[in-house]
């Protein structure tokens, strides 16, 4: 969601959707919704395929660690989502993408739009503290 004062928030619990609902300009994202393979057969209509998630992500990390075991909390139900450093470790570490908390619908930016965001980054001034980013200096709008 997008806040009245220009932050954009991932909403993971009702909890945390409570304490927003005030503040809150726009839903950015409604998320993922799981529906039965009948829905599709009585509407005789073609079974999309998944998007990226949790679960297609630890199994990709399963596949790629010899022994995953120091990794269950990541990859065995209840999934634990990694800090953004941790992700980026085991990324490159062992060669699986980006953990799916830490990649964005970028699909849903039309051409011109990823230009500007290619644009605004370049210009962009980032404060890195310990392992994260601690703020961007810059207008938060892509395009002003």
């Amino acid at each position: 969601v997008k806040l009245e004062n220009g932050d954009v928030v991932r909403v993971s619990s009702e909890d945390q959707a409570k304490g927003l609902a005030d503040r809150v300009e726009k839903i950015l994202s409604l998320g993922d919704i799981l529906l039965g393979y009948g829905e599709f057969v009585e509407n005789n209509h073609v079974l999309l395929p998944s998007g990226y998630c949790e679960e297609w992500w630890a199994e990709e990390v399963k596949e790629a660690v010899e022994d995953p075991t120091h990794l269950a909390p990541f990859v065995e139900p209840p999934f634990k989502t990694p800090s953004a450093k941790r992700a980026v470790d085991i990324s490159i570490e062992h060669g699986v993408p980006l953990h799916p908390a830490y990649t964005y619908p970028y699909h849903d930016l039309e051409p011109e739009e990823i230009g500007a965001l290619g644009t605004w980054l370049s210009g962009a001034e980032i404060e890195v503290r310990g392992s994260g980013i601690s703020g961007v200096q810059r207008s938060r709008t892509i395009g002003t």
